[in-house]
């Protein structure tokens, strides 16, 4: 292997890494109502030892943002 098919690798796997376009999962909805409150991805957002509120979610919906509080005491 030559320095000339480095740099031809090098140049080719940049220009196949640079896809930039984000790609936007499919999203699941419900169909049916909820009739009571359930949390939120459970674990990761939601969790036991924290009060967390605020929910907001970016306009591609890739991205959520929350605010979360210790418990005071």
């Amino acid at each position: 292997m030559n320095k000339s098919d480095i740099i031809f690798g090098i140049i080719i796997f940049g220009l196949v890494s640079c896809n930039t376009e984000p790609t936007i999962p499919e999203i699941d909805y419900s169909t049916t109502a909820v009739s009571e409150p359930i949390p939120f991805a459970a674990g990761f957002i939601s969790t036991e030892a924290n009060s967390e509120f605020e929910l907001a979610f970016s306009k591609d919906g890739l991205k959520v943002y929350f605010s979360r509080r210790p418990p005071s005491g």
